[in-house]
């Protein structure tokens, strides 16, 4: 049984990501439209109603802006904070049904581990595993934690939001009040701060980076690349892959 995972979108237009083991099928994130997580259910070969839930990382709307729509239209079950139920709620989104996120989930062949991550919302990062492979994701925070480290620690796969170049994000045309939220502990990761987590959580199984959350105007692919492949082969990792998400995803999905 291998583990797969196809990256729909990522970064502020929108993320979504398609985890798959055996029969279990989840949708991680719904920050596209609907008809789009349709069409990504589809590309993998089957029915958005085949989807065993949707998980919800925080009520951002460029993470769950169709979380509502898409689960009533298929009839799935949504996982999430109770936070995030409760702003979705406000924002006149209301989940139809909800079931509260566990720091762990077994479903059926996907073993999920949800654990915190510091933003201006509640939030998670998640850990899946399957068949003794292992896929860590984390975007939307501001800095590293000792939890996140020890949860994404030594995962076959490491997707890690890289979003913004400091000297890009202070020099670009982001108002002051903006470029503090995105900077702040609160915020979101720098190059360098996705590198210092890269080479705090990889480790013998490791093989991929995959590097997340980018912003168009404050970085670029190659700066996020670089940085963190240069602290990677200081470490003697050369080895391990470095790939950088559009905000379309990923061109091919990842399988373990």
């Amino acid at each position: 049984m291998s583990l797969r995972l196809r990256l729909l979108g990522s970064g502020s237009s929108g993320n979504a990501a398609l985890v798959r083991a055996g029969r279990c099928r989840i949708l991680v994130d719904a920050g596209l439209a609907a008809s789009r997580l349709e069409a990504g259910c589809r590309q993998e070969g089957f029915e958005p109603e085949a989807l065993e839930c949707v998980l919800i990382s925080h009520d951002h709307s460029d993470h769950a802006g169709s979380a509502s729509c898409f689960s009533r239209r298929h009839g799935l079950p949504v996982f999430c904070l109770d936070g995030a139920e409760e702003a979705l709620a406000r924002a006149g989104r209301p989940l139809p049904v909800r079931l509260p996120l566990l720091p762990r989930l077994d479903l059926g062949e996907i073993c999920v581990a949800a654990f915190p991550v510091p933003h201006d919302a509640p939030n998670v990062g998640w850990r899946f595993e399957a068949g003794g492979a292992s896929i860590g994701l984390v975007t939307d925070l501001g800095h590293v934690t000792k939890m996140v480290v020890e949860n994404l620690r030594d995962c076959n796969v490491l997707m890690i939001e890289a979003n913004h170049d400091p000297l890009r994000l202070q020099e670009g045309p982001y108002p002051s009040w903006l470029k503090q939220r995105i900077s702040s502990p609160a915020g979101h990761l720098s190059n360098r701060a996705a590198a210092q987590l890269a080479a705090a959580a990889v480790g013998p199984a490791t093989r991929i980076v995959v590097l997340l959350h980018l912003s168009e105007r404050n970085n670029r692919p190659e700066l996020a690349r670089r940085e963190v492949q240069s602290v990677l082969s200081r470490m003697g990792r050369a080895d391990i892959r470095v790939e950088v998400a559009s905000r379309s995803g990923l061109p091919q999905p990842l399988e373990l």
